[in-house]
């Protein structure tokens, strides 16, 4: 059941990819981050939309699987990088529930949009 709707979310995600095509992006390869080792769930996820988007876009996405600490370790490479709209994160939804801090250093939070829900 936890399979098919990853798949219905990923078919939901795809229909937005055509009005996206005819603005020129992304005019370079994409990375996926997965935040677990490979041959798990979210990495088979994240390499089936990857593939589908490829064929869609004419646009190499690649995956890259940075395992360690329940996807925090991914989490935080990501929140690092140049905001530049290349390189997504596929997760699962362990890590949205409750992030664990990994001491100092750790990737922070801004709490204040949890606000916007509460």
């Amino acid at each position: 059941m936890p399979v098919l709707h990853g798949i219905l979310a990923a078919i939901l995600l795809l229909t937005g990819v055509a009005p996206s095509a005819a603005q020129g992006y992304p005019n370079r390869p994409m990375r996926v981050v997965v935040g677990f080792p490979p041959g798990g769930p979210t990495d088979v996820i994240a390499r089936l939309v990857a593939q589908t988007l490829s064929d869609s876009l004419a646009q190499q996405f690649f995956v890259e699987n940075i395992g360690g600490a329940g996807g925090n370790t991914a989490a935080g490479q990501v929140a690092r990088v140049t905001p530049d709209g290349y390189t997504i994160m596929a997760i699962s939804t362990g890590l949205l529930g409750k992030p664990q801090p990994l001491g100092q250093g750790a990737v922070r939070f801004d709490q204040g949009f949890l606000c916007d829900f509460g």
